[in-house]
């Protein structure tokens, strides 16, 4: 048979099937191919007929009942009960039950709160019965027969959904594009928690009996599964909130084992019988042992005999119900520990305590600062007694916060005054004592009316004591709380500096009268040498005219020894008067240096050879060391007047022993230095040595102003030099002149 012509091998043939379906032609293709199956299977054409089933799987709805394989009841129920993830077991549901009832697609519909829900759906079209999880919908699903057969808990079986039933009206069935429809409900335990809804749309009636009592068998299997897969769901389910509700329990345990590891204080849990359960992180580190280690441990295992005592008898106390706070000090070991300890009872569910907890707070620290608080007080109270000052500490609403004796005994305050604690009762004691009472008010109230400032100020009092009176805020960190107030009598000093001031004064005067008599002195004494010389000059002059007479007479011997006395005697006073004169140019200031180019050696050589005469009176040798010329920038005569003081200074204390001269370079600077062996010096005289008129032997042995070291130093510093001594008494002195090469 052929149907509009088209012949039954073109149907069958797959390009024809894709040739209807490419150009919308589904439901006529599908019909064509249903119409070939029907004429192979009238004919008895088996090999086409296997042909078309294994082409097009769909045509199985149309095959002749068949009697059930029991193998592959038995694979179906094995594949089924395998399943256990409810989505799993959804879509293995409906592939198996559109694998064997011969439908194009169906889902599956979840029974829950007097709704449906789709689950999965399968087959082709398979998303129009809507998306996994949502309510199924009258447009989608004929809700009319699916809530029949739930209630029924029977399965219904409409032949063809075409023809009029009492379904027809259902707005799903009434579009006519459904044939066979089915709806078999899963029922376990009376219960139906399920239903799978098949429909074909090509034939009629292709869901027979026998393809219904598979279909059954796989409803019962399924609803046991199901039910075993709702039940590992939930076991699954309740397993995870276990797990989530552990890890809950575990953050919340990590929080509070952070918690009492965080904090400063040492805590413990001790179980009824004073075993350890339970340490912190500080107590760790209290007893360098860790906390597993505590555990099953007591109080025996950490402390001596005693200390176990009294803890033992606080945790009686504690596992009555009562909380008990005590003071313990424990020797750890950096030392001796001093705890404040709370410990209170942990009870059960019924109320019973069944553990110690203890918090214990190490106040070692605050035990010392109160304890050097409490020594600071003492000093403060010990050095407020003992100090001079009468001091008073009040408050910024001028009530007396403290006072010392001083203060009383000053203003000669009764106590019956100051136990008031009122300002005022003092104020007026001490208003009666001051010259001037008024001022003394304003300033008071002027200080209390602006706490940050400062005062100080003198007042005199009606009996001519003289009292200075200091104030200044009180402050604790930055905030004023009051204000100090410290008077002291200063009667006697400002008196003392009354007497001073006057001395001073006639100081000043007798000063000035002094520096008037030695300017005039110097001024007599430069006036006097310069007359001096002329006299001298002449005199000189004479003398040697007299020794050229001499030496041209027969003279005798007494003649020509006065004669050489008193050439000595004018040399000696003309160097005297030149020692004045330039003391007189020193003091005046006008000591002037005329510089060239000076080899010292030179100087020195003829500096000594002037002083031959007066060494071979002394006894004296003169050894001289100077091996190189020592050139540089200076005054001559001034250096020859420094070697002629040295050297003459040497001859003086020598005490006729050789003198050693020496002369040489040290670095950039010459020295020249002059060494006896006489007397020494003391040590006590040493350091002023250099000064003008300082003598350290007596004139009358040894004579002489007192001047020559004084402008030998003033010479070589004004040089840019240094003058320094060494010296030892019985052993003798040297003195070292240093010169720079370049001059000043």
């Amino acid at each position: 048979r052929t149907s509009a012509s088209v012949p039954v091998e073109a149907i069958a043939s797959e390009r024809a099937s894709e040739f209807y379906r490419a150009r919308g032609m589904i439901t006529a293709a599908d019909a064509y191919l249903a119409q070939a199956f029907e004429c192979y299977e009238a004919w008895g054409a088996a090999r086409k007929t296997q042909a078309l089933l294994d082409a097009f799987p769909v045509l199985r709805a149309h095959r002749r009942d068949e009697a059930p394989d029991v193998q592959s009841l038995l694979e179906v129920q094995r594949a089924i009960s395998s399943t256990y993830r409810p989505s799993d077991l959804h879509e293995r549901l409906m592939a198996v039950a559109l694998e064997h009832a011969g439908a194009q697609r169906g889902c599956l519909l979840l029974a829950c709160d007097n709704d449906l829900a789709v689950a999965t759906a399968a087959g082709s079209r398979a998303d129009d019965f809507g998306p996994a999880g949502a309510s199924a919908e009258p447009s989608r699903v004929p809700l009319s027969l699916c809530r029949t057969a739930l209630r029924l808990r029977k399965p219904i079986v409409l032949a063809d959904a075409r023809q009029a039933t009492r379904y027809a009206v259902d707005p799903y069935l009434a579009r006519g594009t459904t044939r066979s429809v089915l709806c078999l409900p899963i029922v376990r335990g009376g219960e139906a928690k399920a239903l799978v809804y098949l429909e074909n749309d090509l034939v009629p009636g292709a869901f027979s009996k026998t393809r219904l009592v598979v279909l059954e068998t796989i409803a019962r299997q399924a609803a046991i599964t199901l039910e075993k897969a709702q039940l590992i769901s939930r076991l699954e389910a309740e397993n995870a909130e276990r797990r989530l509700a552990e890890e809950k329990l575990a953050d919340h345990k990590r929080l509070l084992e952070d918690i009492l590891d965080a904090t400063p204080a040492l805590v413990f849990v001790k179980d009824r019988e004073g075993r350890f359960v339970l340490v912190n992180r500080r107590f760790e580190q209290a007893f360098h042992l860790d906390r597993r280690s505590f555990r099953g441990r007591s109080d025996a295992d950490l402390f001596p005999p005693e200390k176990v005592d009294e803890f033992h008898a606080t945790d009686v106390v504690v596992l009555s119900g009562r909380t008990v706070e005590l003071d313990q000090r424990v020797a750890l070991d950096d030392g001796e520990h001093a705890f404040m300890t709370i410990k209170f009872p942990l009870f059960d569910a019924k109320g019973e305590p069944r553990a110690i907890c203890g918090v214990a707070t190490d106040v070692s620290a605050r035990k010392r600062a109160e304890e050097a608080l409490r020594r600071s007080l003492s000093l403060v109270e010990a050095a407020l007694e003992s100090t001079a000052d009468g001091i008073l500490v009040v408050d910024l609403k001028g009530r007396i916060v403290r006072y010392n004796r001083q203060f009383a005994e000053l203003w000669g305050l009764p106590d019956h005054v100051l136990g008031t604690g009122e300002d005022a009762s003092a104020l007026a004691f001490v208003l009666a004592q001051v010259q001037d009472p008024d001022a003394f008010v304003a300033r008071v109230r002027e200080l209390y009316a602006s706490p940050d400032a400062k005062s100080d100020d003198t007042l005199r009092l009606v009996d001519g004591r003289i009292i200075e009176r200091h104030s200044q805020p009180q402050r604790i960190g930055e905030r004023v709380v009051g204000r100090v107030w410290s008077f002291r009598d200063v009667t006697a000093r400002v008196r003392g500096a009354q007497e001073h001031d006057r001395l001073l004064a006639q100081e000043t005067r007798a000063r000035a009268e002094a520096e008037e008599a030695v300017r005039i002195r110097d001024e007599f004494l430069s006036i006097a040498s310069h007359e001096l010389r002329t006299p001298l000059a002449s005199l000189s002059l004479a003398i040697d005219g007299l020794q050229h007479i001499f030496a041209k007479k027969d003279v005798d011997e007494p003649s020509r020894r006065a004669l050489g006395i008193a050439k000595r005697q004018v040399g000696r006073l003309t160097s005297l008067i030149g020692v004045l004169l330039d003391v007189s140019r020193i003091r005046a200031g006008k000591l002037v240096l005329n510089t060239a180019e000076v080899d010292l050696r030179s100087v020195v050589r003829d500096a000594t050879a002037l002083l031959s005469e007066e060494m071979a009176r002394a006894g004296s040798d003169l050894v001289l060391h100077a091996d190189e010329p020592v050139v540089g920038r200076w005054d001559g005569v001034r250096l020859e007047q420094v070697v002629h003081n040295l050297v003459g200074n040497a001859i003086k204390f020598g005490g006729g022993l050789p003198i050693t001269v020496s002369v040489g370079k040290s670095g950039d600077r010459a020295e020249l230095s002059v060494q006896d062996r006489g007397i020494g010096i003391p040590p006590e005289f040493r350091r002023r040595l250099f000064e003008p008129f300082a003598r350290g032997v007596s004139a009358r042995h040894y004579g002489g102003l007192g001047l020559g070291l004084y402008i030998t130093k003033t010479i070589v510093e004004a040089h840019g030099g240094e003058l320094r001594v060494e010296s030892e008494e019985g052993v003798g002195t040297k003195i070292i002149a240093q010169l720079p090469l370049r001059g000043p």
